[in-house]
């Protein structure tokens, strides 16, 4: 059986209201005080950076964040995370108040094609596929951070230099390490890497209002639409108030511009009320395929979307940001922080990452793309195996070993 949601908080068909409802969005207070050094500073607030902090600061370490926004702030994204999120939040932070930052989550996903018509479901007893306003998700980990004794400034960086960090402002403010946690156009990465990213991703998004959405015709679920763009899919997500619309992809694997693509996938999915949120059509760039071999220089590190650390196929960096968030603070905390954070980077995601752009390859490929899908719509096996992986039951590496052997 279905569910859209079994908690608090549940999707509505005619929900509606704005993207951040007054009483959860989160304040906090402004707590810079300058020093001349800190233990670890760390740039960019997101939820690498913020469960970094967390962890580094509830172990008594001086710790502070730098971030250019003030939280809440907007953050583009199509907020699903997964089973193995979950996981390592309660890993990090207890026992989770899903409440405060889920806004729906679902047992179930479906596939479609280009055309409308459904390839095939996916329905778990035992699973969910969670998805969160990325404004008040990031909000609630910031505070966290703060919680646990992190200082914070709001200030813009310029240059990272040695043990050295260089604002906008012009402060300038020493640390034994330095964390990048600055996203997709990191500040942070042009000091441990010149590696310029050759296959550029980009998202296109809006937030539609229920009332206004022609394809949940059996439901409010998680949809997946394969078709529409080249290495890569567009995506419903149900989230509380509204669904978050999406398509992703290699921007040179494309003839066509994205936007004709999008504006082609909102047509289906909206109808005539395709044009009325032509205007809010929002774009980010996904730092797909801009993985680091080493995420290290000297006393600077990298997490989340600054080391590349999205899912080559999935799209997905939540979990990403968070996992290694964790990593880099238990390595600080270690004995020979730099080696130890190569060795871990390397085996719990580069190796993985490697293998799953394999997989992300043989799957678009042009000749082979339609046979899978063929696959997929034969019966419950791959749909299955996707929900698998992508809630952590296994790794890209062991669905490898998987087929290699033939085994079930």
């Amino acid at each position: 059986m279905r569910d859209s949601y079994s908690g608090s908080i549940t999707v509505s068909k005619t929900a509606g209201g704005g993207s951040i409802p007054s009483s959860r969005a989160l304040k906090h207070p402004c707590k810079f005080v300058y020093m001349d050094s800190y233990d670890i500073i760390i740039i960019g607030g997101g939820p690498a950076g913020a469960t970094a902090g967390f962890a580094l600061a509830k172990s008594g370490k001086r710790v502070l964040i730098i971030d250019k926004e003030v939280f809440p702030r907007e953050k583009l994204c199509g907020g699903m995370i997964t089973e193995k999120c979950i996981k390592i939040l309660n890993e990090v932070y207890g026992d989770l108040e899903l409440e405060k930052i889920i806004d729906s989550k679902n047992n179930c996903y479906e596939i479609y094609k280009k055309d409308g018509s459904r390839l095939n479901e996916c329905i778990s007893a035992t699973r969910n596929l969670y998805f969160v306003n990325r404004i008040e998700f990031d909000a609630y980990l910031f505070n966290k951070a703060l919680s646990a004794g992190c200082a914070y400034k709001q200030d813009r960086v310029v240059k990272v230099e040695n043990k050295k960090v260089f604002l906008a402002s012009g402060l300038t403010l020493e640390s034994e390490f330095i964390i990048g946690a600055d996203g997709a156009n990191s500040v942070v990465r042009k000091f441990v890497s010149n590696k310029v990213r050759a296959k550029k991703t980009l998202a296109l998004e809006i937030e539609a209002d229920y009332q206004d959405i022609v394809c949940l015709k059996d439901g409010i679920f998680p949809q997946l639409y394969f078709g529409f763009i080249n290495c890569g899919y567009a995506w419903v997500f149900p989230k509380k108030n509204k669904a978050s619309i999406g398509i992703g992809g290699i921007i040179g694997k494309n003839e066509a511009d994205m936007g004709k693509l999008f504006a082609d996938f909102l047509t289906l999915v909206l109808g005539a009320k395709a044009d009325k949120y032509k205007s809010e059509i929002k774009g980010f760039p996904v730092p797909m395929h801009n993985l680091l071999r080493k995420p290290v220089k000297d006393n600077v590190l990298l997490i989340g979307d600054a080391a590349g650390l999205v899912d080559p196929i999935t799209g997905e960096g939540i979990h990403y940001a968070v996992f290694s968030g964790l990593a880099v603070a238990r390595c600080i905390l270690g004995n020979n922080t730099k080696e130890n954070y190569e060795k871990y980077f390397y085996k719990n995601f580069y190796r993985e990452f490697v293998i799953a752009d394999i997989f992300k390859r043989i799957f678009f490929y042009r000749t082979l793309h339609p046979y899978f899908l063929k696959k997929i719509g034969e019966g419950k096996k791959y749909v299955n195996l996707c929900f698998d992986l992508i809630s952590g039951e296994f790794e890209y590496s062991k669905l490898l070993r998987k087929i290699l052997t033939k085994q079930k």
